[in-house]
């Protein structure tokens, strides 16, 4: 007898025909949130929702392959998402960022002695 889970109503198939509980579509959206988080006070809409899109492809490329070539046991996904997906909004924040909103009243001009 097969249980279901109440909570994802998108169940995915994972390997064996068991679900995945619904873990990669959890984790693109929630590796898009965590990439466009580090530069939303600097980032226009369009590479918002750029840096986003391309967050939550990394997410769901980066979930398979550290639980299968790396035999990670990380149940909640945690280092595919949040740590591959904090790297790219360090790394889409100084690409994408535009000048006009680095003011002090964001938070990214208060350097003493500059």
């Amino acid at each position: 007898m097969r249980r279901r889970r109440a909570g994802w109503v998108p169940r995915q198939r994972g390997r064996g025909g068991r679900g995945d509980g619904g873990g990669k579509g959890g984790a693109g959206a929630l590796g898009g949130l965590v990439s466009i988080t580090g530069g939303c006070a600097v980032l226009e809409g369009w590479s918002a929702a750029l840096v986003g899109f391309v967050g939550g492809l990394l997410a769901n490329a980066a979930v398979p392959y550290l639980r299968e070539r790396w035999l990670l046991d990380d149940p909640v996904n945690v280092l595919g998402v949040h740590g591959l997906c904090g790297a790219w909004s360090m790394l889409a924040t100084g690409i994408f960022a535009d000048p006009a909103l680095l003011t002090p009243e964001s938070g990214f001009a208060r350097s003493p002695g500059y």
